[in-house]
């Protein structure tokens, strides 16, 4: 029986290998692609031929001596290790290949193999831009890719492991997202004090609901020059900043960019 199934593979094998063999309409879609080498390249050519077609995706590295559903496996999850991977060459590198993450801080970055990527606690979240502009034109035909790609494997019964925001399946969706999709302290984004002074504004509001609109100027006032705002909502440990009031936060914030240009 084991040499009955070696001898089924080699055949198998055989058949994909060679351009020649002809059986008769295929249940899959057999691709071989040459190496693991700019598979993100290959990837978008090899989704761009198949994404409509309702035979099975089957990828073959001309490289390796696997096949079957390992190896195709193996490849979406290939694919999606190199979405998230960090783009060392390009202008935005904690934005990932074609700068089309939210950007992470460098402590949001995971080293494996000798290769780095983005790692943030929240997931990947797609980078704002002006919707028709030629960035958010170029991010729409990569993410139309990606689309394309996971459907193709859910289809099939793979999965694609990029670790995706849940705020992005909502956003996707249609959903209108709530001050809890920014970033906040310790999710290794950028922008996490603007998340943080929506996270503020929101307790505030629902504290002081009930007082009329010159009472409530008065008490945010109050609470905004409050010592410990650092330490309760930006997690400061370790430093002069935990004790800051949401004040303080601000006017250096301020300071910030008047001299470096960067918010």
């Amino acid at each position: 029986m084991e040499g009955q199934l070696e001898g089924r593979m080699d055949l198998t094998e055989h058949i994909v290998s060679d351009p020649q063999v002809f059986i008769g309409p295929a249940r899959s879609d057999f691709i071989t692609l040459p190496s693991r080498s700019a598979l993100l390249k290959s990837a978008e050519r090899v989704i761009e031929l198949t994404h409509d077609s309702k035979a099975m995706l089957e990828v073959k590295f001309a490289d390796e001596g696997g096949f079957g559903d390992g190896v195709t496996q193996s490849f979406y999850s290939a694919v999606a290790a190199e979405l998230s991977v960090v783009d060392s060459d390009g202008l935005l590198p904690l934005c990932g290949v074609f700068g089309l993450w939210a950007e992470h801080l460098p402590e949001s970055v995971a080293e494996h193999q000798g290769r780095q990527y983005l790692h943030s606690r929240r997931g990947l979240f797609p980078r704002p831009l002006v919707p028709g502009s030629p960035g958010s034109e170029h991010a729409c035909v990569h993410f139309r890719f990606m689309g394309r790609l996971m459907a193709k494997a859910l289809r099939d019964g793979f999965v694609v492991p990029l670790p995706l925001s849940c705020h992005f399946f909502s956003s996707v969706l249609g959903e209108d997202l709530p001050l809890t999709a920014l970033p906040r302290p310790g999710d290794g984004c950028v922008g996490e004090f603007v998340g943080a002074a929506a996270q503020f504004a929101d307790e505030l509001r629902r504290r002081f609901a009930g007082l009329d609109a010159e009472a409530r100027v008065v008490a945010y006032r109050e609470e905004t020059q409050k010592p410990g705002w650092g330490k309760q909502y930006m997690r400061s440990e370790g430093d002069n900043t935990q004790e800051w009031s949401f004040q303080q936060y601000v006017e250096a914030c301020g300071i910030t960019f008047c001299e470096s240009g960067v918010g």
